[in-house]
């Protein structure tokens, strides 16, 4: 979609871009890396109080010009994006042919299958 828009009119199209999900997806960071602990074996966190460092109580990324520009929404709902992110990830980690990977996850995407995601074995990840 944001492809063809730039082929179309490049001078238009140029410019930043957020791709998220919706304010009703908002989660905590604690929700979103659970959801990394249900896909990679081996992760771990631990939540560290430190009233020294600021950080915001809510990030979001704001879609709204991709959806009105673009005519875009979401397909995939939080949980599953955050799953093929990690896949992803591991994937490229792994040394699989991501060209590959990738054509396979976007036709997935376009045609909105939603294949199983197994668990992905690791090797070993640092506590964050």
């Amino acid at each position: 979609m944001l492809a063809e828009a730039l082929f179309n009119d490049p001078a238009k199209y140029s410019s930043s871009w957020n791709f998220g999900p919706g304010p009703d997806s908002d989660k905590s960071v604690g929700w979103v890396l659970e959801q990394v602990r249900s896909v990679l074996h081996g992760f771990a966190w631990e939540f560290v109080a430190d009233d020294t460092k600021h950080e915001a109580g809510l990030l979001r990324l704001d879609s709204s010009k991709a959806i009105s520009e673009l005519c875009w929404k979401t397909r995939w709902e939080i949980k599953e994006a955050i799953e093929r992110t990690v896949v992803w990830h591991q994937a490229w980690l792994n040394n699989e042919n991501m060209e590959a990977f990738c054509i396979r996850q976007i036709s997935e995407y376009q045609l909105g299958n939603e294949s199983a995601i197994e668990a992905v074995p690791t090797s070993p990840i640092p506590v964050v």
